[in-house]
């Protein structure tokens, strides 16, 4: 099943355009999907710039899956975490060539 995660959504409308059956509506601003006419083809998900629209397994809920954005924010942090690692290592190495010779 796909659901909009209203709190990521943006309204740009992209996904509605994208979807085949049009399942995807507007709704104060934001897509909402029609289950009954949606047949999963994930066309709006792959459309969708912000990565509101997403699968969700029975019982799981659409909150527990991150947004685009945190995942991109998460791969900043990872990023910047392993140059800092990278660095210390590079000093660590230095001082023991030092202290070898």
């Amino acid at each position: 099943m796909l659901n909009v995660r209203r709190d990521v959504c943006a309204g740009c409308g992209v996904c509605t355009r994208a979807c085949p059956t049009d399942a995807i509506s507007l709704d104060a601003g934001k897509a909402q999907i029609d289950q009954s006419l949606c047949t999963e083809c994930y066309l709006c998900v792959q459309a969708c710039p912000g990565g509101a629209i997403i699968a969700v397994e029975a019982g799981l809920k659409p909150a527990a899956v991150p947004s685009v954005q945190e995942l991109r924010n998460n791969l900043l942090h990872l990023q910047a975490e392993v140059q800092r690692t990278a660095r210390r290592l590079r000093s660590l190495e230095q001082r023991r060539k030092i202290h070898h010779t």
